[in-house]
């Protein structure tokens, strides 16, 4: 049983640590805008590095309480960034995950 504890807190370490840099990385990022950062911060929140997460723009767009086309041209810039990637079907299927890179 202490061998799963220990294999469970070297998980959260790497996760933490690679959440981490990639908000290192999201902070330094002088092409990011105030939009892109806030988007970023609730992605962040949902999103993970190992698979695609569904997530919205219209949800995002409520929360945050903008227009559905400032949370398009944030996730763009995200992904044109290499902090966001979208999953497998595109961008028009509303699947994000978190760059990969970063959790290596």
């Amino acid at each position: 049983m202490a061998e799963k504890a220990s294999t469970t807190t070297r998980h959260f370490v790497t996760e933490e640590a690679a959440r981490r840099r990639l908000s290192e990385a999201v902070a330094m990022n002088l092409g990011l805008e105030g939009m892109d950062l806030r988007v970023f911060l609730y992605m962040s929140a949902r999103l993970n590095f190992e698979k695609p997460v569904h997530v919205p723009q219209m949800e995002i767009a409520a929360l945050l309480g903008k227009q559905r086309t400032h949370i398009s041209r944030a996730l763009r810039r995200l992904v044109e960034a290499n902090i966001l990637l979208p999953g497998p079907g595109g961008t028009r299927t509303s699947e994000w995950m978190l760059n990969p890179d970063y959790g290596t």
